[in-house]
């Protein structure tokens, strides 16, 4: 008798095809009906890899229904909602198609992303699940023939058709036009000819341009294709051959051909539909971005401009680009990634300026057109990001330098700055709201989001690091102590927060008084005593009010002022990430150095840290295992103690707590961190205060945010600080 099986033995089981060990484990069905962890049942595992034996056991001796859904993955992409027989024809497995087809699979079964099994077919080229639909059709002839005529839509628009163009599978696509399959557009308003056309697949433009002259008078309606489109088909075609396989002659004699029959039919060039006027700001804007990109080269109009393009190299590479500008549009993505793409061609022929013109350019198609948190702008950043580096470190290396405009820098900040603002729904608590919170395959979003804030901080960090080494700290404004004689004096400061701080604001204050002039030493402890004292709302508007104020002073210079502003914006946005982490917690974390693929800048990294603090940071912000950032940092064994020491000076002069503790009461003063505080040289008296001591007292005698009687009677940030503590 066989033992009690593991889920994760039967899942095992039912993906390496081992039928003897599946039979021998008991009680096997009550799994067949459950997804196991990863989204995949037992009938989509073996239908995925192709065990036809497995999955006519699992159908007709334990019971499996072949239109359950699960999660499958195909090319590191997990597909959600998809039946059993989306898996077998995706991945092409024609015995398990004919097994599941025969048990009632329904063949116009959709994923949640509307793709039924032949679509997924066309896309992978599976040939012998075409023919299984023919027979299909043979026994129900309005199969086949819905499905062609529907051409089944995704949600992003790509029918069949669009599949087998850009795929290459010229007999699939013969196929479906056979059964009057509709020539439908996609959301970019690309047909499946300028689908074929753009990757690269001469003879899928071939074909469905010479087909439409050919089809009988009663299909021409479905098959037309204008003149004007398939001008713009063979343009494309030769900017596709010309980027993707460096094809010149075989894409300069693609755009010979459209030439040809724009000469003949008199039609002028084609224009992408979506295109704002000419005379709007944006396209005007970026027309002059293009200039730098761009320079003088234009488009070729005739057959002699392209003659003397083939003795012009560079203007020559500069044609694909500005075909797709007009063909595809400037929001389509392949439009920005090949843009990068020959920038990129350019830096690694050393040609720096060049790629750094045609990456900001794209760099303004992505402000304009994508959306927020995108893969496409996350992918760009980290080529920004290390490009900069590289050219960077050249320049203080002793090798050729290259003059990098630091604003460049900042609008790449800017950007990433702005994406994170419109995604911020997807920042820790408002994504989830919800503790432990884990990352799911629908939390992409989320993902780009944390991968945006990390660049954030690696842009603020080169700017740091190589244009303003010498950043002075920003004035300090320190609060004189309140007179206060009673406990009621004391519960009433929240009330009179808004008059103190409007009489900051005209600058009349008895209560606040800028200490510019005073030391370094004194700002620190001054401002560490307000962080430490002053209610959390008055503070935030201090920091608002007063910080644009530092900022406006005329000693600061046009890009110190600019940064600094960029800066300020993030830290009021106060994202979060995984596991509820902060800027803070990431300025001070040795993982924040790796984004993309490899180190850029080193974190932790002092001076972006400072500066944080100095903007409003909150240095005493817990994640949700309740870690704050010096916690945090101390936990964290790949650190040397000479740099967490540095780092805890950092943190307590920018007002952390060291005696502010996690969940499980552990704080910096404990004496596994002994030794680090004792390196740091940090006189620890002067950063504990009496109200430091007397919160501990206070949560030791049950003074905590979970007594309702105390949340009812004491103010917030009463509550909040003995939490603190």
């Amino acid at each position: 008798m066989g033992s009690r099986p593991n889920r994760q033995s039967v899942l095992n089981y039912c993906i390496s095809g081992d039928l003897e060990a599946l039979k021998t484990c008991p009680g096997l069905q009550k799994f067949v009906h459950r997804s196991f962890s990863d989204g995949q049942t037992c009938l989509i595992a073996a239908c995925r890899n192709g065990h036809v034996k497995v999955a006519e056991y699992l159908i007709d001796e334990c019971g499996a229904d072949v239109e359950q859904v699960g999660v499958v993955e195909f090319e590191s992409e997990q597909v959600e909602g998809v039946p059993p027989l989306w898996c077998a024809a995706a991945a092409g497995h024609l015995p398990v198609v004919e097994l599941l087809i025969s048990r009632g699979a329904d063949v116009n079964r959709t994923t949640i992303t509307n793709s039924t099994a032949l679509r997924a077919a066309c896309f992978d080229g599976h040939e012998e699940v075409f023919e299984q639909y023919r027979i299909i059709k043979r026994t129900s002839p309005t199969d086949l023939l819905l499905f062609a005529q529907r051409s089944v839509v995704k949600l992003q628009s790509n029918t069949a058709l669009h599949d087998c163009a850009e795929s290459g599978n010229l007999q699939s696509l013969q196929l479906l036009l056979n059964h009057r399959a509709i020539m439908r557009k996609d959301e970019y308003g690309q047909s499946p000819i300028m689908s074929g056309a753009n990757a690269a697949y001469k003879k899928v433009v071939e074909y469905l341009a010479a087909l439409s002259e050919s089809v009988p008078c009663q299909n021409s309606d479905l098959l037309a294709i204008s003149v004007q489109e398939k001008i713009a088909a063979y343009e494309l075609l030769g900017a596709s051959l010309f980027d993707r396989h460096s094809l010149v002659q075989d894409a300069i004699a693609s755009w010979f051909q459209a030439l040809k029959l724009r000469q003949e039919s008199s039609v002028g060039r084609c224009l992408c539909c979506r295109l704002m006027p000419e005379d709007h700001p944006l396209i005007r804007r970026l027309e002059q971005c293009g200039e730098e990109a761009f320079g003088s080269v234009r488009e070729f109009t005739n057959e002699q401009q392209l003659l003397d393009l083939m003795r012009n190299a560079h203007a020559l590479s500069l044609q694909p680009l500005l075909i797709r500008l007009r063909v595809l549009g400037p929001d389509h993505p392949d439009t920005i990634y090949f843009i990068r793409y020959r920038g990129a061609i350019y830096a690694d022929a050393d040609n720096f300026r060049q790629c750094l013109n045609l990456w900001r350019y794209a760099l303004e198609l992505q402000r304009i057109f994508l959306e927020p948190l995108c893969h496409v702008s996350q992918a760009a950043f980290v080529s920004f990001a290390e490009l900069f580096q590289f050219v960077l470190t050249n320049n203080y290396g002793g090798l050729p330098a290259v003059d990098l405009d630091p604003m460049l820098i900042i609008d790449c900040l800017e950007l990433a700055v702005d994406n994170i603002e419109r995604g911020m729904e997807y920042s820790f608590y408002q994504w989830h709201r919800r503790h432990p919170w884990s990352y799911t395959t629908a939390d992409k979003e989320a993902i780009n989001l944390m991968r945006h804030v990390v660049l954030c901080l690696h842009f603020i960090s080169m700017i740091l690091d190589y244009y303003l080494p010498d950043l002075k700290p920003l004035p300090e404004c320190r609060p004189l102590r309140p007179t206060v004689s009673t406990v009621s004096d004391l519960l009433r400061l929240p009330e009179t927060a808004s008059e103190q701080d409007a009489t900051v604001v005209n600058g009349t204050t008895t209560g606040m008084v800028n200490v510019e002039s005073v030391r370094t030493g004194a700002d620190a402890q001054a401002r560490s005593r307000m962080c430490r004292l002053v209610s959390p709302g008055l503070k935030e508007r201090f920091i608002r009010q007063v910080s644009f104020r530092f900022l406006s002073f005329s000693g600061k210079s046009p890009l110190h002022v600019t940064f600094l502003l960029q800066v300020y914006r993030l830290v009021r946005l106060d994202p979060r990430v995984h596991h509820g982490h902060s800027l803070v917690h990431l300025t001070c974390s040795c993982e924040t150095s790796t984004v993309g693929r490899f180190v850029i800048c080193q974190f932790p990294n002092l001076a972006v840290l400072s500066l944080l603090l100095q903007l409003g940071a909150d240095p005493n912000c817990a994640d949700v295992h309740g870690q704050r950032p010096l916690g945090y940092m101390l936990a964290q064994r790949r650190l040397h103690p000479s740099t967490q020491a540095a780092l805890l000076v950092t943190l307590v002069r920018g007002g952390a707590h060291l005696d502010a503790t996690d969940r499980t009461g552990l704080h910096a003063l404990d004496p596994v961190f002994r030794h680090v505080v004792a390196e740091s040289r940090c006189r620890v008296l002067e950063h504990i205060s009496l109200a430091c001591q007397a919160a501990r007292v206070a949560r030791r005698v049950g003074f905590t945010t979970h007594n309702p009687e105390l949340r009812a009677r004491l103010p917030e940030h009463l509550l909040s600080f003995i939490e603190l503590h």
